[in-house]
Formats: structure tokens, C-alpha cells, sequence
């Protein structure tokens, strides 16, 4: 099948090009920097598209720079499809964030939970789903709308390799009990669930949560990357005096707003019910081999 891809050499999209090779997909790889300006790519026999690019959660980012790379270069694509000479339609498979719905819950949320972003990243994704819904059911592009959790495994700066090289310079951690609930995503988990969706009519027109079927507390996750290191227990009140100071120092320290924003989501749960994806009968999604939540 002939793939286009955009965001083809960013962390998700470098590691979902080698499996769409290995799975004997013809790829044309389209960067974040084609993205950028008025796209001419040919569209002849292009079966599929992931749109992966866009600007990634950054708490220090103006809205300015979210609009411009998930909303209106997604504007862009869309408006490329629409002008595809080519009578084959492509099925287009658009790659959203968990953070549409907030950036906390106490219970895991299903696709059908009113989307509520805070933060500007989740927002401009919230945008550009609507973009998608509505210009490929008025054009009848087939799609689909993957929300994403925290990808991990992805041989780059994901986020268990960050907590990772954390835990070298500082003792490894949680806030109070550790008890928080998140959601995860493996990224050998992702290509399943991409390669069983591509050009499926079943995925056509849904939305729908992916992450590893487990949920994951904090405390477990913690052990998993401490190894032998003791995981100690930090005052969830220690956490919000530190953040209190985020206006004063966030000005003068570095990486002390980004510090404090990795504070506060270790400090609240946050995951999705994934049985609307275990519906799509993908296949085995493993999980990280430690304790139940």
C-alpha cells in the first residue's frame, strides 16, 4: 500500500515508517518543514495517509505556534486531499492526544467524554480533529481519529527515558502514596493498531482511545525505571510549594516552569478506557510487565 506520512522523522513517525517498510507499505515520507508551506505532493495511488506532524505538548510555547502547526497545516492537508486527482481515496488517519480531555481524571475516560483542553496543545489537537470530521464527511475522505496516551519505547527522549535519566542525578520518586492512575502507550503498540487500521473500513469514521490495555499506577511505573534503587515518597505538599514559586523563579531558573508542569501531572491521574480499540479485535497489546493498577 502507497503511504504518505507526515511528520515522517520525528520520534512516532521514524519508528511508524520502519514498520509500514517492513510490512511491505511503498512509503513517501512528507517532514514537518514540507508541512509548513503550500503543499504540492503528488497524490496518485496514495492509499492511506498519518498525519503525525505538528508541534508536540510544550507548556512555554505561545498558542501562535500550536495553531500554526496542528491546526492549519492540518488545513493543508486536508485541502490536498480534497484536490487529489487520483479517483483512489485515501484513508486518512489522524494522530490526537489523550489531552483533548483535560489533563486529569479519576476515572478512565471513554471516547464518548466531552473534550475539555486546558492546555494550548490540547486545544489546537481538539481544532483540528473538528477539521477533520468535518471536511472529510463533506468530502467523503474516509478517516480516523487516534487519541493517543504517552507514548513510550520509542528510542528517543520519550517520556520513561526522561524519568530514566531523572533518576540518575536525583533519587527516584513519587508524590504521596504513588497511587495515580495513567494511561501509557507502548510504541510497538501504536504500529499494531496503525497496520490494523490502515485502509480497514471498519476503523472508517471512529474515534478512538489508544493505549496499552493496562493502566498503570506511579508507583509501579517508578520501580519499573529505578531498578534496584529505593522509589521514596514525597509530600504531595512539598510538590505544590515548589510549583507555588513557578512566577518568581520560572522567570529566572531554566527548566524550572517545565520541572513544575512534570510536578503537578506526576500528582494526578489521568487514563482512557480502551474498549472501544480492544472492540477492533487488533491483536495482543502487551504491557509492561509490573503490578496491576
Amino acid at each position: 500500500m502507497k503511504t504518505l506520512v507526515t511528520g515522517a522523522t520525528g520520534e512516532l513517525g521514524s519508528n511508524l515508517v520502519a514498520e509500514l517498510l517492513r510490512a511491505g507499505h511503498d512509503v513517501v515520507p512528507l517532514t514537518r518543514s514540507a508541512l509548513a508551506a503550500p503543499l504540492t505532493e503528488p497524490m496518485d495511488d496514495i492509499r492511506a495517509v498519518l498525519h503525525l506532524a505538528g508541534k508536540k505538548y510544550d507548556a512555554r510555547a505561545p498558542a501562535e505556534a500550536f495553531v500554526s502547526a496542528n491546526v492549519e497545516a492540518t488545513g493543508r492537508l486536508l485541502s490536498l486531499l480534497e484536490r487529489r486527482a487520483s479517483a483512489v481515496t485515501p484513508h486518512l488517519v489522524f494522530f490526537s492526544t489523550m489531552f483533548v480531555y483535560g489533563e486529569r481524571s479519576e476515572a478512565p475516560l471513554t471516547e464518548d467524554f466531552p473534550p475539555s483542553p486546558r492546555s494550548q496543545y490540547g486545544r489546537s489537537k481538539r481544532e483540528a480533529e473538528r477539521l477533520v470530521t468535518d471536511v472529510c464527511a463533506r468530502k467523503g475522505i474516509p478517516f480516523t481519529i487516534l487519541r493517543l496516551a504517552t507514548v513510550y519505547g520509542t528510542g528517543g527522549n520519550d517520556v520513561f527515558q526522561r524519568l530514566s535519566v531523572a533518576y540518575r542525578h536525583v533519587f527516584p520518586f513519587v508524590l504521596g502514596d504513588g497511587d495515580q492512575r495513567r494511561s501509557f502507550l507502548a510504541m510497538d503498540n501504536l504500529s499494531t493498531v496503525v497496520l490494523s487500521a490502515l485502509g480497514n473500513p471498519r476503523w472508517y469514521g471512529v474515534t478512538i482511545n489508544v493505549a496499552d490495555p493496562q493502566v498503570y499506577r506511579m508507583i509501579d511505573v517508578a520501580r519499573h525505571l529505578a531498578g534496584n534503587r529505593r522509589v521514596r515518597h514525597i509530600p504531595a505538599r512539598w510538590a505544590r510549594g515548589v510549583c507555588a514559586l513557578r512566577p518568581v523563579l520560572g522567570a529566572v531558573v531554566p527548566g524550572y516552569r517545565t520541572m513544575c508542569d512534570h510536578l503537578e501531572r506526576l500528582g494526578e491521574s489521568f487514563s482512557l478506557d480502551t474498549a472501544r480499540l480492544r472492540s477492533m479485535h487488533v491483536g495482543p497489546l502487551p504491557c509492561l510487565p509490573i503490578g496491576r493498577g
